[in-house]
C-alpha cells in the first residue's frame, strides 16, 4: 500500500477550486487542547503560522491556527506589492488548510494569511522547479533539548533556525527528536513541549515546506504516539508516519524507526511498503532518511545495527535500487561514510547535546544541499556559517576504507571483529593480521591478548589501490605463550678439572718421552 500522496486527491482539490467551490478543504473542526503563546505568529489571534506546506509545481498548502473558530483567506501574488489572487474558505475552524493553485514551476510566491479580517505578515516560499533543474535544501536533526532547559528549545537551534532561513532553501528536511522527553500522562505538558518547538521552526516554516521523520523522543516508550509530531509537521502520508514524495525529478522517501514492535529497525509492512516505494520510482536521484543510522559512531548498537541481519538487508535493497543517499540523526555528531556507492551521512547537531567520539563530528551545524540532475553538492555549515566539511557527487576519487564498529586502537575479544565497509564494491580486498599473509576475508581480532594491527588493501573500479592500516588490542582471548631460556653458565667445574686433569697426564707423557728418547 503506498503512502505517497494521493494524485487523484489533489486533482480533486483542485477541480473544486475552478469549480468555485473554495480549494480550503481539510479543515478539521474537531476541538483540541487550546494552544497556547508559546507558539510562534504575528499576532495573538494566530497562535501558529502560517506555514508553507507541500510545495509542488503547481500548488501549496498555507496552514495557520487562530483561538477561535473563524473563516481562512489566503491571498498570493508574484510580488508582495501585488498580492492578485486569493482562495476563501469561509467554514469556521481553529486549524486552516488552506490550496492555492495556478502557481509556476520555479517561482517565488508571496502569500498573507487572513482570519475574520486579522491579516498575517506577507511571508514567500519558492515552488517546486521543472525535473532535473537545480535546487536547494536544508537537512537538520536533533533539535532535542536537554533535560534541564526542557520544555524550552535551547539557543543553538535557534540561532541555526534563523541561518537555515537566511539561506532561502526550497525545502527543509529534519530528521527526528524535536522535543525532550513526552509524558503518558499530562497531554498539555506535551502539547507544550511541541508549541515550544514550533514557536522556533515556524520561523523557517514561513518560507519553506519542512518535512520530518519521528525520532526516539517524539513518541512515548512502548507505544507508537504520534499525533504531537502528525500536527506539527503536516505533510504527506495523513495519518501515517512513513510515506514518500517526488520534487524537482528527485525521490524522497521518509521512513519510522521508532514503531514500537521494531524500535530501532525498518521491518514488516513498512520493510514491504519500502521495497514496494523503491521498486516503484522512475527518479534517477533517490533520498531515504529515518532518525536513526545504519552505521553510527556512538549509538552503536542502539541504532538500526542492532539487527545486523536487518541493517545488511536494507543496504542491500538499497543498492539493488541505487539509493542515493541515506540521512539521519540520532547520533549527535556530524558523519558522511560511503559504503557500496549509497552515501550515508548523519547530521545530529542542531541541538544542545553533541556526542564525543573517536570518530569526530561533535559540533553544532547544519547540512547544505544543491542537487541538480548533473551535480549533488553537500557542504557542512557550523554555527559560525563556515563550510566544515563538503561532498560532491558523482564522486570523484579513490576507493575509500572506513572503520565502524571498533575503532583504531581500540580493543575487542577474539569472537569479534571490526567492520571494514568501502565507498565501492572493490575490485580487489586483502586483509593481513600482524603482517601476516593477506587473505580475502577479514575474519576476527586475533587469539591472543595484546597489540595486533591489520592492514586493508581495495583496489577500485578505477585501478587505483588503496590502504588503511589499524591497530587493536585482543582481550579476553589466551595469554601469550612464553618459554624461558637459562642464561650461559660457563663449563661446569668438575668437567674443567677433568679436562685439566688430561692435560696435565699427556704433558707428563710428552716430557716422559722426551727425557728417554734424549738419553
Amino acid at each position: 500500500m503506498s503512502q505517497k500522496i494521493s494524485f487523484i486527491l489533489v486533482l480533486s482539490l483542485f477541480a473544486s477550486s475552478v469549480a468555485g467551490i473554495p480549494l480550503a478543504t481539510w479543515n478539521n473542526n474537531v476541538a483540541h487542547t487550546e494552544l497556547n503563546s508559546y507558539a510562534f505568529a504575528d499576532s495573538e489571534a494566530f497562535p501558529r503560522g502560517p506555514t508553507v506546506h507541500m510545495v509542488n509545481k503547481t500548488a501549496a498548502m498555507i496552514y495557520w491556527e487562530t483561538n477561535t473558530q473563524t473563516n481562512a483567506t489566503v491571498n498570493y501574488g508574484s510580488t508582495s506589492e501585488n498580492l492578485d489572487s486569493a482562495v476563501e474558505n469561509t467554514t469556521l475552524s481553529k486549524e486552516h488548510r488552506v490550496w492555492i493553485d495556478g502557481l509556476d514551476a520555479g517561482t517565488t510566491v508571496y502569500y498573507q494569511a487572513i482570519s475574520d479580517g486579522t491579516s498575517s505578515d506577507i511571508y514567500h516560499f519558492k515552488t517546486e522547479p521543472e525535473d532535473g533543474e537545480p535546487f536547494n535544501l536544508v537537512v537538520l536533526s536533533d533539535p532535542q533539548p536537554t533535560s534541564a532547559m526542557a520544555p524550552d528549545q535551547s539557543q543553538v537551534f535557534k540561532d541555526i533556525i534563523d541561518m537555515v532561513r537566511n539561506e532561502e532553501p526550497h525545502l527543509i528536511l529534519i530528521l527526528g527528536d524535536y522535543v525532550d522527553q513526552l509524558s503518558d500522562t499530562d497531554e498539555s505538558y506535551n502539547d507544550l513541549c511541541w508549541n515550544k518547538y514550533l514557536n522556533v521552526s515556524d520561523k523557517a516554516g514561513h518560507y519553506a515546506p519542512m518535512y520530518g521523520v519521528i525520532g526516539n523522543h517524539d513518541t512515548i516508550s512502548g507505544e507508537h504516539y504520534a499525533d504531537g509530531f502528525l500536527e506539527a509537521f503536516q505533510q504527506y502520508g495523513g495519518d501515517s508516519t512513513y510515506f514518500s514524495f517526488d520534487y524537482a525529478g528527485v525521490h524522497f522517501t521518509l521512513l519510522d524507526s521508532e514503531m514500537p514492535e521494531y524500535q530501532g529497525r525498518i521491518s514488516g509492512e513498512q520493510y514491504d511498503w519500502l521495497v514496494n516505494d523503491l521498486e516503484n520510482t522512475d527518479k534517477e536521484i533517490k533520498f531515504v532518511m529515518g532518525h536513526q543510522p545504519m552505521y553510527p559512531v556512538s549509538a552503536i548498537g542502539s541504532s538500526l545495527d542492532r539487527n545486523r541481519t536487518e541493517r545488511n538487508r536494507l543496504q542491500s535493497l538499497f543498492e539493488e535500487h541505487n539509493v542515493t543517499a541515506y540521512l539521519a540523526g540520532h547520533d549527535h555528531v556530524f558523519q558522511r561514510l560511503t559504503v557500496n556507492g549509497v552515501l550515508h551521512v548523519t547530521t545530529a547537531g542542531a541541538g544542545p547535546k553533541l556526542y564525543s567520539t573517536p570518530w569526530g563530528g561533535d559540533f553544532h551545524h547544519y547540512t547544505r544541499w544543491n542537487i541538480s540532475d548533473a551535480e549533488i553538492q553537500m557542504e557542512t555549515i557550523n554555527t559560525d556559517g563556515e563550510v566544515a566539511a563538503d561532498y560532491a557527487l558523482p564522486y570523484e576519487g579513490s576507493i575509500e576504507i572506513a572503520l565502524r564498529r571498533f575503532f583504531n586502537t581500540s580493543a575487542g575479544r577474539p569472537e569479534q571483529a571490526p567492520l571494514i565497509l568501502f565507498s565501492e564494491v572493490p575490485e580487489e580486498k586483502y586483509f593481513s593480521w600482524d603482517g601476516g599473509d593477506n587473505s580475502t576475508t577479514l575474519g576476527t581480532f586475533p587469539d591472543i591478548n595484546g597489540l595486533h594491527t591489520l592492514d586493508v588493501y581495495a583496489k577500485g573500479l578505477d585501478g587505483v589501490w588503496n590502504h588503511k592500516h589499524y591497530a587493536f588490542d585482543t582481550v579476553g582471548g589466551e595469554e601469550p605463550q612464553t618459554t624461558t631460556t637459562p642464561p650461559p653458565s660457563g663449563m661446569n667445574p668438575v668437567v674443567i678439572l677433568g679436562v685439566l686433569g688430561v692435560v696435565a697426564v699427556i704433558m707428563v707423557i710428552v716430557v716422559y718421552k722426551w727425557k728417554t728418547g734424549g738419553a
